[in-house]
C-alpha cells in the first residue's frame, strides 16, 4: 500500500487515541475503574494515558508511526485478552452490537472506523 493512502487511517486514529488519553486524564476515575472491571491495578490507568496521548500525537505529527501503532496495538490485544479473562460471558453475549448500527456514542465511533479504512481501501492506487 502506498504511503500517501494511510494518511486518511492514520490521522483518524492519532485523534481518536489523542482523544481517548486526554478523556481520561480529566476523568481519571472513569480510568481507574476501567482497570478495576478488568481486574487489573489502578496505576495502569496511567501507562495506558501515556501510551494513548503519546502514541496519539505520534500519529498524527506521523512520528515513527509505525511504533505508535506497535505499542497501541500491543496495548490493545492486552486490554482485549484482559477483558476475556475477566468477562467472556457478557462479551460474547453481546457480539450482536458488532452487526447492528445504533446511535451511541460507540456504534457512531465504529462505522466512522469502518468509512476511514473503507476510504483509505478506495483512495489506494491500483495493484497495490
Amino acid at each position: 500500500m502506498h504511503v500517501k493512502s494511510w494518511t486518511l487511517p492514520r490521522v483518524f486514529l492519532g485523534i481518536v487515541f489523542l482523544g481517548a488519553g486526554i478523556y481520561r486524564v480529566f476523568f481519571f476515575d472513569d480510568a481507574k475503574n476501567e482497570m478495576a472491571a478488568l481486574g487489573l491495578p489502578w496505576f495502569l490507568a496511567v501507562v495506558v494515558i501515556f501510551l494513548e496521548i503519546v502514541g496519539g500525537t505520534m500519529l498524527v505529527a506521523d512520528r515513527k508511526p509505525n511504533v505508535a501503532a506497535g505499542f497501541l496495538g500491543f496495548m490493545i490485544l492486552l486490554g482485549i485478552a484482559a477483558g476475556l479473562l475477566s468477562r467472556w460471558d457478557s462479551i460474547f453475549g453481546g457480539l450482536r452490537e458488532l452487526f447492528t448500527f445504533n446511535a451511541t456514542p460507540v456504534s457512531m465511533l465504529l462505522h466512522v472506523a469502518f468509512i476511514v479504512m473503507l476510504a483509505g481501501i478506495a483512495l489506494r492506487k491500483p495493484g497495490e
